[in-house]
């Protein structure tokens, strides 16, 4: 359903989530997918986003073969450089995510199929199989 938001031209109306186009590994060709934004440094204008399917989800798998991304949020387009951070970095993020956003993170994880519950290990251990990518624009 977001992605047919971005297409109708009502992407603007999703401030939490990314559309991100990537680099298809074997095809060379563009895919994109809608992403959670599980936070956003303004300061250093680092978009933080979940890969919710996991560590072979295509669009990860794509970045992982090409980090360079054409990304929107809301009206902002931009390319951008994705790096998968550190698993403890991960699950600092993840905590402060399920903090300010805890019946959006129940919902979420039963439409993906992860049953867990929301004491701070379990929320750390998502970032074992579900990534935090880094995206970064880059300047232009």
């Amino acid at each position: 359903m977001p992605l047919a938001f971005y297409r109708v031209g009502l992407g603007s109306l999703l401030v939490m989530q990314m559309l991100l186009a990537t680099v298809g590994r074997k095809t060379g060709r563009s895919h994109r997918v809608v992403v959670d934004i599980l936070e956003h440094d303004k300061t250093k204008d680092i978009y933080y986003v979940s890969a919710a399917f996991g560590l072979r989800s295509d669009w990860y798998l794509n970045i992982s073969a090409n980090p360079t991304v054409h990304a929107q949020v809301g009206r902002r387009k931009f390319t951008a450089q994705a790096t998968t951070l550190p698993l403890k970095e991960a699950e600092d993020i993840y905590v402060r995510f399920v903090s300010h956003r805890p019946h959006y993170v129940r919902i979420m994880m039963r439409v993906i199929g992860v049953r867990i519950g929301l004491s701070e290990d379990e929320i750390r251990s998502l970032a074992s199989y579900m990534p935090v990518v880094a995206i970064k624009p880059m300047a232009t």
